[in-house]
């Protein structure tokens, strides 16, 4: 199984807008090739994930648990599994809260603008936005970001 991730939501690579959560694709969905390219871009997060064995063959059976209490390092590890999950879905929250505000361009012109970085006419400085994304963008994204900043006004 092949595990990708975007560090940005919907980054494009291969024809696939990868989104920040991970999503897991078959072994043969990506040619060589791909992989390869997929694992060298640095805005995604690729895994290559062993094919497990069923999951029933490693949980306990009912019976099992009533006679033979888990052990220490058993207790321990769903434990650790819980506060992983946890911190999961916590990541995950905020990120849906994130995306359902405005567009990150928009966001990042914002920031822009409240950090002082702005032409004389008051738009956001390209290079400042490009900084905060952390990738390059053109004036005319500039504008339409800053159209929607002083539209939402």
């Amino acid at each position: 199984m092949i595990r990708i991730r975007g560090k940005r939501h919907n980054f494009r690579r291969c024809g696939i807008a990868h989104p920040k959560d991970p999503v897991d694709y078959p072994n043969d969905r990506f040619t060589e090739k791909e992989i390869e390219i997929l694992k060298a871009e640095s805005m995604l997060i690729v895994e290559l994930i062993p094919d497990e064995p069923a999951r029933e063959s490693r949980e306990r059976s009912e019976t099992e648990q009533d006679v033979f209490p888990k052990s220490e390092p058993e207790v321990e590890e769903e434990a650790k599994i819980d506060i992983e999950e946890k911190a999961e879905e916590e990541a995950e929250e905020e990120a849906e809260e994130i995306e359902i505000g405005e567009p990150p361009i928009v966001l990042a012109a914002r920031q822009a603008i409240e950090a002082g970085k702005v032409t004389r006419d008051g738009r956001p400085l390209v290079e400042a936005i490009e900084e905060i994304l952390g990738r390059d963008i053109n004036a005319a994204e500039r504008d339409r970001a800053f159209e929607q900043l002083t539209s939402d006004k």
